[in-house]
């Protein structure tokens, strides 16, 4: 638990200490979050998986922060531009993303939500399914969450 804490608290005094802003890589129409931690941040995820299906990345653009990286199950890491650019980009194949299991840890203004996703594609009339886990690490910035991280990993297939 102390590692989760310690990883949570790196990340929001180093994404805290970055005095730089960036323009926006999409226009911000988002419509505000209510409830507890959790809830808010669920409400989030449920726009981000939206986005992706929607291509639509002004869905998301306001909750990640100007710092946020993103870990692929691939290893490899994109920054916030080019994470709104793949979901700009969209993928016809998919049709929708699921997201189930959440949990929420909050530490203040920072926060961390795991979950599971199942995304589900077509493709000339076949349908496939990738299921995998997130973890998303927020902090709040201006009285609203942002998220600093981003984690997905493919489940092994058996």
């Amino acid at each position: 638990m102390k590692p989760i804490i310690v990883m949570v608290l790196a990340l929001g005094i180093a994404a805290g200490a970055s005095a730089t802003q960036h323009k926006k890589n999409a226009p911000e129409t988002s419509t505000p979050v209510q409830g507890d931690v959790g809830t808010q941040l669920e409400q989030i995820e449920h726009k981000w998986a939206e986005a992706e299906v929607k291509a639509d990345p002004a869905m998301i653009a306001p909750y990640l922060d100007d710092t946020m990286v993103q870990t692929n199950p691939d290893g490899s890491v994109t920054a916030r531009k080019e994470v709104l650019d793949g979901i700009g980009k969209g993928d016809p194949t998919l049709k929708a993303v699921d997201l189930a299991d959440m949990k929420t840890q909050s530490y203040g203004d920072a926060a961390v939500i795991m979950g599971s996703y199942t995304e589900r594609r077509e493709s000339n009339g076949k349908h496939t399914m990738t299921s995998g886990r997130f973890t998303d690490t927020y902090v709040k910035r201006g009285g609203k969450w942002k998220c600093v991280a981003s984690h997905d990993s493919v489940a092994a297939k058996d």
